[in-house]
């Protein structure tokens, strides 16, 4: 299994800011938004006083469904128990689909942990798994072109591009 580059983490990291400021833009227009200036703090910010995490992520085509991994600790699955609300921005993948691009709400406690089989995963850790259905997710917002545009160029890596015509 390929590990993580320096590079790659700084890219995961850009994601998530990235993520984070599409968000906090589209609720600040009607909401109270408040960022947790805590970088290690459980949640990424308040929406009108609940807190929010949220996380950028590429959907696995081969099992239909988004996953967020444990890392190194359970930590990051954990803080999204934590919060009132969970939000996930679902980046473009080679293979188009209808949630390209839309940050979505999800709850967590409707979704399963497992560990994924795959050779992406030679350490079997747990996974929240989020399947790509109605039941589980609520479209909240598509970003823009632009918006999209930007997290593909800076934050994300060439694998997580749309093959373009």
């Amino acid at each position: 299994m390929k590990k993580t580059t320096q590079r790659d983490a700084f890219k995961i990291k850009a994601t998530g800011n990235i993520a984070e400021k599409i968000v906090y833009n589209h609720y600040s227009k009607k909401h109270q938004v408040e960022i947790n200036t805590d970088e290690f703090g459980y949640w990424d910010m308040k929406i009108d006083g609940a807190t929010v995490q949220v996380k950028a992520i590429t959907p696995f085509v081969k099992f239909d469904c988004w996953a967020i991994n444990e890392g190194k600790t359970t930590q990051n699955i954990n803080n999204i128990f934590k919060c009132d609300r969970f939000l996930i921005l679902s980046l473009p993948s080679r293979v188009p689909h209808e949630y390209d691009g839309y940050v979505l709400e999800v709850d967590p406690k409707e979704c399963m942990t497992k560990a994924l089989e795959g050779s992406f995963n030679p350490e079997k850790k747990i996974s929240l798994v989020i399947p790509r259905n109605p039941a589980y997710i609520k479209k909240i917002f598509k970003i823009t072109n632009e918006e999209e545009k930007n997290i593909l160029e800076h934050g994300t890596s060439i694998f997580r591009k749309k093959l373009t015509k």
